[in-house]
């Protein structure tokens, strides 16, 4: 599955359990440490981070990949199991750490290699970075003791905004900044979840596909085309990957744009987006694509690239 694309068009992810990068040609990037492991973000310069699962202590640690030859990032003192959960194309890390698996998380920035614990809201119980973008800022989410999830946002001071929420809503989560300092997430209203869009006049609802109420925001890119995907209100319904060309207009459903059957680098396949996980610069959409087999069905990191009409 992959989890980010940058400017060139790698992509990084997880293949069979195991972190993985795919060259803009579709070429396997070998980054497989023989355990469970995840490339969670790659940046411009082909950077990753992620995680891998300790093979003598069975606890995920923080991960970067530089030419493909990992490295363990230091964690926090005190702390012993944690994640890189994305890079900026400054090489500015940001992820979680934990004292132990289980106990409350804190939201951790790796600067020059070195950790520091972000500033805590003051009301949650655990919290998460999921992005930084080049200005510094970095967003993510913080759970309270009630379970009770916000969006937050750390400014380049490092000090936090817990962002605003749809009405009504209790699960709030920021996934994704751009370089213009909008972030996307979702905001939970009575158990479903709208995509969102925090700009500096508030939050927004990003408009629902037709027939499908709820969805998620997962990435937007510098000139605000967001990807997600959406759900329609029958619990069998997988969902599908959609694109907002840009925040304020209305979502297309990406599977629009597949021919049926789909040419891939294994053959023709009926292929199936359930879910758009990125965007870069550029306009290619990292996407999870699904196409059923005679062992029930697979699923393939699948990129699509915009052409000009």
């Amino acid at each position: 599955m992959g989890s980010s694309i940058n400017a060139t068009g790698q992509a990084a992810g997880q293949r069979y359990g195991e972190a993985a990068a795919w060259n803009a040609d579709g070429t396997l990037i070998d980054l497989s440490l023989n355990v469970v492991s995840h490339a969670k973000d790659i940046n411009d310069q082909g950077l990753i981070v992620g995680y891998n699962v300790d093979d003598y202590v069975q606890v995920a640690v923080p991960i970067v990949w530089n030419d493909a030859t990992p490295s363990q990032l230091p964690l926090p003192a005190g702390h012993r199991t944690g994640s890189a959960e994305a890079v900026n194309n400054k090489g500015v890390i940001v992820g979680w750490s934990q004292t132990t698996s289980g106990a409350p998380s804190a939201a951790v920035l790796w600067r020059k290699g070195k950790p520091i614990i972000l500033p805590s809201t003051g009301i949650d119980h655990s919290q998460t970075a999921h992005d930084v973008n080049s200005n510094r800022i970095v967003v993510g989410a913080a759970i309270d003791s009630s379970n009770h999830v916000s969006a937050v946002r750390w400014g380049t001071d490092l000090q936090f905004t817990i962002l605003p929420t749809l009405p009504g809503a209790t699960v709030t989560s920021a996934s994704a900044i751009n370089d213009k300092n909008v972030s996307v997430g979702y905001s939970g209203v009575n158990g479903e979840p709208r995509a969102v869009a925090w700009t500096n006049s508030g939050v927004r609802e990003l408009a629902a596909l037709e027939g499908r109420r709820t969805g998620r925001a997962w990435d937007i890119n510098r000139d605000g085309t967001v990807v997600g995907e959406a759900w329609a209100p029958d619990p069998k319904d997988d969902g599908v990957a959609v694109v907002w060309s840009h925040y304020n207009r209305a979502p297309r459903d990406l599977n629009q744009a597949l021919k049926a059957p789909c040419k891939t680098r294994d053959g023709m396949y009926t292929l199936s987006l359930i879910r758009a996980e990125a965007v870069n610069d550029s306009g290619q959409i990292l996407a999870h694509g699904y196409h059923p087999n005679e062992f029930g069905g697979e699923w393939a990191p699948v990129i699509l690239t915009p052409v000009s009409n």
